[in-house]
């Protein structure tokens, strides 16, 4: 189901109120976690644990700047030159491994950046 964004703010207001009523559970599907645990591992496999986004080794900027890099090739997805309209929520799922990756360092470190 795909919908047009919201170009004004009314319309922004209306869409919000309507995700916030929706009665679905806010919980990722079963598969969708599965599908970001996979790509973590994947991952930190292919950086051999030392450039990956978990790694102790790896700081905030860095992992900020990985971050940036996933979200830029979502926005490339959503862009007029975008090709492949299965591509998306492989990104997306990138997003939310390195995203999640640098949460649990973070937890991993008491919340202390740096």
């Amino acid at each position: 189901m795909s919908r047009a964004l919201p170009i004004d703010r009314d319309q922004l207001r209306a869409a919000l109120r309507e995700l916030l009523d929706d009665p679905r559970p806010a919980a990722a599907r079963p598969e969708v976690l599965a599908a970001v645990a996979a790509e973590r591992q994947r991952r930190h496999e292919d950086d051999d644990g030392d450039d990956a986004p978990d790694s102790p080794i790896t700081g905030d900027f860095a992992r900020l700047s990985m971050l940036a890099e996933e979200v830029g090739d979502v926005a490339r997805q959503l862009g007029p030159h975008a090709t492949d309209p299965d591509a998306l929520r492989p990104e997306l799922i990138q997003v939310a491994a390195v995203a999640l990756a640098w949460a649990d360092r973070l937890d991993e470190l008491d919340g202390a950046p740096f």
